[in-house]
């Protein structure tokens, strides 16, 4: 346990790294040309906000947060938005598109999810010290290493792996990644058994394939 737990924990800092973008080489044609939103009303008062907030660290997560809320992060397989519209410290994430081949995508799909939700609590002193991210549903299991009676244990959460200059979007964008390269699974599609598991995952596959027929 503790071999697959260093191993997850090196995964989660590798995931990002290449997430932060801390790469020499120069951007990519996609990365110059990244798209971006029509600013909402939500957007502009959190860029509002950004300004008005008196310390440093409250600037900072209004600031990181309204480059979220400017940018299409469809493409990274994930969605953000505010609990409670009145305030910044809390936010639900939902997580889409993991790879098809991967454990947790056929999960999603057996137990009738398109997505993982997430909620991600900043404290009072971001960015000096990291988010509390918890999954709201659905419910992993048990014996996955990263997720601890729903609270996501990585390294690069803890006070010891996190670093200042980590942004909101590429600690979004590692979680992600070690939920899959993690072989994060789900409790509910698990205590099916494998036969009714891979006759439920051929169904609702067929049923996904009929429906996507139906609409081209």
């Amino acid at each position: 346990d503790e071999a697959k737990e260093s191993a997850a924990m090196r995964t989660s800092a590798a995931a990002l790294a290449a997430a932060s973008g801390t790469s020499d080489a120069p951007p990519s044609p996609k990365e110059r040309n990244q798209k971006w939103k029509e600013p909402t009303q939500a957007a502009i008062n959190m860029s509002l906000r950004a300004e008005k907030e008196k310390t440093g660290g409250r600037r900072r997560l209004a600031s990181d947060l309204y480059k979220i809320m400017l940018a299409d992060t469809s493409e990274a397989g994930f969605s953000l938005e505010p609990c409670d519209e009145d305030t910044m410290d809390k936010w639900t994430i939902k997580l889409f598109g993991f790879d098809e081949d991967s454990n947790l995508a056929k999960d999603l799909v057996v137990i009738g999810m398109d997505h993982v939700e997430l909620e991600m609590s900043f404290p009072d002193q971001y960015p000096f010290e990291p988010p509390f991210v918890r999954v709201v549903k659905p419910r992993f299991k048990k014996q996955t290493g990263f997720v601890m009676s729903g609270a996501l244990c990585m390294e690069l959460l803890t006070k010891d792996g996190w670093n200042p200059i980590n942004d909101i979007e590429s600690v979004i964008v590692s979680i992600r990644s070690l939920m899959v390269v993690g072989d994060g699974r789900l409790q509910a599609a698990v205590e099916l058994g494998t036969e009714q598991y891979n006759l439920v995952l051929a169904a609702q596959l067929e049923k996904k394939r009929a429906a996507a027929a139906g609409t081209a």
